[in-house]
């Protein structure tokens, strides 16, 4: 498989598990389970119980900010973490139909929001994020695990950067890291030969390395140093021995792990603390390293935070499979495939320092049209069921 496919699965795979999982996110499992049973397209769910209508096909922040990362490589050639809050700035403030602090954004959490608003108050990119231990960082890292994936330290470095922006508790910062390191990693293997034990224990060491960096460097930026007990540091010690077991033990495990580390007890596997969600993405990407479909239909019918860990897990099986290893009907049904095939090509060539084939769609005024796209017929249907 050439490289270049590789760049590509990544944006695309994100987006995939992104907007599969966006209609049913918030869902619990079972009510998912009595409803579909198994989410295996791309659902049209209209109103129910209060969830937020998705635009079947069409991917919600999660992609939008790793869309806006792959942007700032394209532009800079390297990561900068102005040049990421000028793009969401511009995402946020765009003219689209929809909340007027959103903007062309799709699907914003609180703690995103804050942070904008520190942002348009001007605060410096590394005193800017919150005290959060979410998954929120963990979302937008993939192309940094690609762009860099031939430079380990450089790439350490750039995720801390991209996280500090909105995160400023370790566990946070921790878990986008090896969401960065896992993309690269499989970027280098070979499907059908990826021995998951030994990518589980190559992400512990590169966790340690990370810890180490952002310990040694970045302590004063943080709510607090960084402890070598970090609750993602628990889930890279246990992760060799989860990728042995079935997956309902793994997720058993995640979530009495989550529980113990969390100031709140009974975390769900799907919630939005890094040490659940972003663990539940590692353990599904290796239980399922060989499909990609299954892997994605799992991210999407266990509830939750559906979107995220479908996005997670999808940029992180694209680098490995790339994008043609993913179902041909959900492909057909992703909004913006050809700006996003655009923009991993660009990337591709940004990584290997060549110029782009191409003049690349613009970022804010394709969001922008899809965004305002999906708020049209939110009102239609809402004004027609009423």
């Amino acid at each position: 498989m050439e490289l270049k496919d590789r760049f590509i699965g990544v944006l695309i795979g994100g987006a995939l598990g992104d907007a599969l999982g966006a209609p049913v996110e918030g869902l619990g499992r079972r009510e998912i389970a009595e409803r579909f049973g198994r989410i295996e397209q791309m659902l049209d769910l209209g109103d129910h119980h209060g969830t937020a209508w998705r635009q079947p096909g069409l991917y919600t922040d999660d992609t939008q900010q790793a869309l806006a990362v792959a942007r700032v490589l394209i532009t800079a050639g390297v990561f900068s973490p102005d040049l990421f809050i000028d793009t969401c700035l511009k995402l946020a403030d765009a003219q689209s139909g929809g909340e007027p602090d959103l903007g062309a954004l799709r699907g914003v959490g609180a703690n995103f929001r804050r942070s904008l608003d520190e942002w348009r108050r001007g605060e410096p990119w590394n005193r800017s994020g919150l005290d959060s231990s979410g998954n929120g960082a963990a979302l937008r890292v993939a192309p940094l695990g690609i762009f860099y994936r031939d430079d380990p330290q450089h790439l350490i470095r750039a995720t801390i950067d991209c996280a500090l922006p909105t995160h400023r508790r370790a566990t946070g910062i921790l878990a986008a890291v090896t969401q960065a390191q896992f993309t690269a990693l499989l970027s280098t293997q070979q499907p059908g030969r990826v021995v998951v034990e030994d990518v589980a224990h190559d992400l512990l060491r590169g966790g340690t390395r990370a810890w180490e960096v952002l310990a040694g460097e970045y302590a004063p930026y943080l709510i607090a140093p960084p402890e070598p007990d970090d609750p993602w540091m628990h889930v890279l010690k246990q992760l060799p021995e989860w990728t042995t077991k079935p997956v309902e033990a793994a997720l058993e495990d995640i979530e009495r792990n989550a529980s113990a580390t969390s100031l709140f007890s009974n975390i769900r596997a799907t919630s939005g603390y890094a040490p659940a969600s972003v663990a539940l993405a590692l353990v599904l990407s290796l239980a399922f390293i060989r499909d990609p479909r299954e892997a994605l239909i799992q991210a999407a019918t266990l509830g939750g935070d559906t979107d995220t860990v479908g996005a997670l897990t999808g940029a992180a099986l694209g680098a490995l499979h790339g994008k043609n290893a993913f179902p041909a009907d959900w492909l057909a049904a992703l909004h913006n495939r050809d700006m996003l095939i655009a923009y991993a090509q660009a990337l591709y060539a940004a990584a290997q320092a060549i110029g782009p084939d191409d003049v690349l769609p613009d970022l804010i005024e394709t969001e922008q049209h899809s965004t305002r796209q999906e708020q049209e017929q939110w009102r239609k249907r809402n004004s027609t069921a009423h």
